[in-house]
């Protein structure tokens, strides 16, 4: 049995192809990954380390740089629990047509075409919708789209949206 991948983020258009993906998944007895791509924290400080000297200033850089690692720690938990919580909104909204298996992916990147690959390495199909949150709305395939076209490491499946002409 091999396993299908389908790239969410929320998006009418995600569901659309999420509810694509389920019923292939069904139809060919494949496990199904929904995949949530969400932003990690850059390695910025958010807090101002400033420019003290002596003892005092090392001590004030290091109290500040553990502040700022507990800040990206909470941040991505944060935005972990988010995207888990998102993709699972999206499962229960395919209610009876889910495939018997499905499995939640959450993915830390700040580059979610190259999670989107790596996340289907192996996998019988990848599945996208045409368009998600960002981008430019003249484009008729969104960015992520457009970068795993010529890349994706099994058949991909790119489902327009209902209302496209």
């Amino acid at each position: 049995m091999g396993h299908v991948v389908v790239g969410v983020d929320g998006s009418d258009k995600s569901m659309t192809a999420l509810q694509w993906a389920a019923d292939h998944a069904r139809d060919q007895d494949a496990v199904l990954h929904v995949v949530n791509v969400y932003r990690a924290s850059e390695d910025t400080n958010p807090y101002d380390v400033g420019a003290a000297g002596g003892e005092s200033g090392v001590a004030h850089q290091q109290d500040t740089a553990q502040k700022a690692a507990d800040w990206r720690e909470q941040h991505d938990r944060h935005e972990e629990q988010q995207a888990a919580m998102r993709i699972e909104r999206l499962i229960h909204q395919l209610g009876d047509s889910a495939p018997d298996q499905v499995v939640p992916v959450t993915v830390a990147s700040r580059k979610p075409a190259r999670a989107l690959l790596e996340a289907a390495e192996g996998a019988a199909a990848l599945v996208v919708g045409t368009r998600g949150r960002g981008g430019f709305t003249g484009l008729v395939l969104g960015s992520v789209s457009q970068q795993i076209a010529g890349h994706a490491p099994c058949p991909l499946v790119i489902v327009p949206s209902p209302d496209a002409d």
